[in-house]
C-alpha cells in the first residue's frame, strides 16, 4: 500500500459506539487496519457505571484491535451545562488515554460525533482524522483541531467552522459479504432478473424515528401487485405499535425481523426492488444509510429518500420532496420500466458497490494523509 499506511502504525479510534454494538464503519475500519498489521487501539464511549479516573486496555475478537475503556472522574451532565469546564476536565483524561497506549500514537482517526474530545491535538499524535458520519449537535460543532476531515456527506463538512484541515468526501464501505455480491453481479453468477418484478424488499430497524411511515403506506397501497417483504427489528409492545400494526394490515405485506448479513444476502435473489424511506428537512442535513450500498450490490433497482450522497446516473431513484410525495408514482415508474431500469443498470450498482470497499477507502485515506504531510 502506497501512502501513510505503508508502514506499521499505532492507532488510536475514538467511537461513539461501543465495540459490541452493531458493527458500522468505524468498526469494519479498526478490523482492517488490525488485519493489515497496525496496532489498532478501540476507545469506547465512556462507562458511566462509576466515576474515577480508571483506564484499562483489553483485547477484542480482532487481529491487531485492542480495546480502550474509561471512565469520567466527574459528572457527564457537565458536557451539556457547562460545556468549557467540560472541555478543560476532558483534557486529563485524553492525557490518561494517551498515557495508556503503549508507545508513541502515529494516528487518532475520531468519529465521534458526541465530542467527547474536543482538541485532538491532546493526544499528541503524529496526525489527526476527524471523521463525522453521523449528524453533529450544533452546539458541540467543532472541527477538533484535525488535520484532515473525512465524512460522507458534504453537509456535514460545510456545517464545521472554517478552518485549514484538508477536506475529502468518502462514501460509505461496503461490508465484506456485500462486496462479494456485488462480484458475483459483475461476473454473472447471479440470478438473472425476472421478466416483472413481484417482490420489494425493505430493510432497517423499524424502531427508527425518522421512518417516513406515510410514504410506507402510500407505496405499499397503491401497488397491491407487489409483496412488500420488512426485513428488520421491532418491538413487541402491549398495546401494539400501531405503525406495526398498520404494516401487518396490508395483505402484501410480510414482517420478517430482523436478520443477519448471510440471511439478508440469501434472500436477495429473490427481491426485484429495494424500498426505504425516510422524512429529513434537506435543510438540516440529508442521510446516507450504509444499506444502500448493501441493495446497489445486488444490482436491483433501490426507491429511496433523498439521500445525502450523489450515486452514478441511474443506480439510485430518489424521491424529488422531502416529504416523498412521489413515492407511488416513482415505484410504478420502475414497475414499468424495469426491463430498462433493472439488468441493464445492475452493473452500475454493483460496480459502485465493488468500488468502495474499505480496503479501497483505507488506501485513498493512506494517499490523502501522506499528501497533507507533506504539504
Amino acid at each position: 500500500m502506497e501512502g501513510y499506511f505503508s508502514q506499521p502504525r499505532t492507532i488510536l479510534i475514538i467511537s461513539p459506539q461501543a465495540w459490541n454494538a452493531p458493527n458500522v464503519s468505524k468498526h469494519h475500519y479498526a478490523r482492517l487496519l488490525g488485519e493489515l498489521g497496525h496496532r489498532v487501539f478501540f476507545v469506547e464511549p465512556p462507562d458511566h457505571s462509576r466515576r474515577d479516573r480508571n483506564v484499562a486496555i483489553v483485547p477484542s475478537d480482532a487481529a491487531g484491535v485492542s480495546l480502550v475503556r474509561y471512565r469520567l472522574p466527574f459528572p457527564y451532565r457537565i458536557k451539556f451545562h457547562a460545556r468549557p469546564l467540560f472541555k478543560w476536565l476532558m483534557k486529563g483524561v485524553t492525557r490518561r488515554v494517551a498515557r495508556t497506549v503503549p508507545g508513541p500514537i502515529d494516528l487518532v482517526w475520531d468519529f465521534d460525533n458526541e465530542y467527547m474530545f474536543n482538541d485532538l491535538g491532546d493526544f499528541s499524535a503524529d496526525f489527526s482524522i476527524f471523521h463525522p458520519v453521523d449528524d453533529i449537535a450544533p452546539q458541540f460543532s467543532s472541527t477538533k483541531f484535525a488535520r484532515l476531515i473525512l465524512a460522507n456527506n458534504g453537509f456535514y463538512i460545510s456545517s464545521l467552522p472554517a478552518s485549514g484541515a484538508r477536506t475529502a468526501l468518502i462514501p460509505h464501505g461496503t461490508q465484506g459479504a456485500f462486496l462479494d455480491l456485488a462480484r458475483t453481479r459483475l461476473d454473472g453468477t447471479q440470478p438473472a432478473f425476472r421478466a416483472v418484478p413481484k417482490v420489494v424488499g425493505y430493510v432497517g430497524n423499524l424502531d427508527r424515528k425518522d421512518i417516513d411511515w406515510e410514504a410506507l403506506y402510500a407505496v405499499i397501497g397503491a401497488h397491491p401487485e407487489l409483496e412488500f417483504r420488512m426485513i428488520g427489528p421491532y418491538r413487541s409492545s402491549t398495546p401494539p405499535d400501531p405503525r406495526i400494526e398498520k404494516l401487518r394490515a396490508f395483505a402484501n405485506v410480510t414482517l420478517l425481523g430482523r436478520l443477519e448479513s448471510h440471511e439478508v444476502i440469501a434472500r436477495s435473489a429473490d427481491v426485484d426492488i429495494w424500498f426505504v424511506a425516510y422524512r429529513y428537512e434537506k435543510a438540516k442535513g440529508l442521510i446516507y444509510p450504509h444499506k444502500i450500498n448493501e441493495f446497489l450490490a445486488t444490482g436491483k433497482p433501490v426507491l429511496a429518500s433523498q439521500l445525502s450522497f450523489t450515486f452514478p446516473p441511474g443506480a439510485v431513484t430518489c424521491s424529488a420532496y422531502e416529504d416523498n410525495r412521489d413515492m407511488p408514482d416513482l415505484m410504478g415508474r420502475i414497475v414499468a420500466d424495469y426491463a430498462e431500469v433493472g439488468a441493464p443498470l445492475a452493473a452500475t450498482r454493483a460496480r459502485f458497490a465493488a468500488e468502495n470497499s474499505y480496503a479501497d477507502h483505507i488506501a485513498t485515506i493512506s494517499r490523502l494523509i501522506a499528501d497533507v504531510k507533506a504539504g
